[in-house]
């Protein structure tokens, strides 16, 4: 009895962190900048289960663009270790459980739910640190990516440059409060920050 007690909380708590896990991952972000507007830019590529790219990048707003190589869906969430932390750390607690190694990192944003041939770009303001990309798509057998391997730890640097780099400016804002987006009246066509 206890023991299907527990097998039956755990199938619970795991799908509901996971959930809580793509809530905090959304990106905090503007959604795109103008190519070419001084930002620098990265590509990460998802793979059937993993990540390529860069294993460092300079601290400040840069480009991250997703692009899912892959034969399911893929995101990219970023996440920050927390003071002291370390990928080895994230791995053995993720072994404990999913709340042990959330435990250890802050989400940033990142690249959301990616279909396969297609890519989404965000521009993000990244602090030195060491981090990490993480996918929490499952896949048809209910496992999530990251248990495959989908894991991809990021080092940010202090840039070498001091010079101010310039904010993308909005052609449009949203504002999200409580489950609502409000949007503008109207979006103009084409490329928009």
């Amino acid at each position: 009895m206890h023991i299907k007690r527990f097998m039956v909380t755990s199938a619970l708590i795991l799908p509901a962190l996971l959930v809580v896990g793509l809530l905090f991952a959304r990106p905090r972000v503007t959604d795109a900048a103008p190519r070419g507007a001084g930002i620098p830019e990265i590509m990460i590529h998802g793979h059937d289960f993993a990540f390529s790219g860069p294993d460092q990048i300079e601290a400040g707003l840069v480009a991250v663009t997703l692009m899912n190589d892959g034969h399911e869906p893929h995101q990219a969430n970023v996440a920050r270790f927390k003071d002291g932390k370390t990928i080895g750390d994230f791995a053995a607690a993720l072994k404990q459980s999913p709340a042990a190694g959330l435990a250890l990192v802050d989400f940033v944003g990142g690249p959301n739910t990616v279909d396969p041939g297609a890519s989404q770009r965000v521009v993000m303001r990244l602090e030195a640190g060491d981090y990490v990309l993480l996918c929490f798509v499952p896949s048809a057998d209910g496992v999530p990516h990251l248990a495959k391997g989908m894991i991809k730890p990021l080092t940010v640097v202090a840039r070498a440059s001091q010079d101010a780099q310039p904010e993308p400016k909005a052609d449009a804002e949203a504002a999200l409060k409580d489950f609502m987006v409000t949007l503008p009246a109207a979006i103009k066509a084409g490329p928009q920050t």
